[in-house]
């Protein structure tokens, strides 16, 4: 709404002030999922792999690539049907 190209005056009131109330209540709500994101499935979700009955398409995130065989890679490529 606002930034390079656009100052606060270019644009109407009303509409940067529900902008505003939205992205307050996006975060408050972002900051209540946080407090229960310490829960873990039970049973845990790797030993519930091959209940997945739609094509999947598996991603791995992070500091290192399962793409290359490793055990989490294997894991996933024999579970997942």
């Amino acid at each position: 709404m606002v930034g390079p190209g656009r100052e606060p005056s270019e644009v109407d009131p009303g509409v940067l002030d529900a902008v505003r109330a939205m992205q307050r209540r996006a975060f408050e709500i972002a900051v209540s999922w946080r407090a229960g994101a310490s829960q873990k499935p039970d049973p845990p979700a790797l030993d519930r792999l091959a209940e997945i009955a739609a094509r999947t398409l598996v991603s791995s995130t992070g500091p290192h690539p399962t793409a290359d065989g490793s055990p989490r890679s294997a894991i996933l490529n024999f579970s997942v049907q």
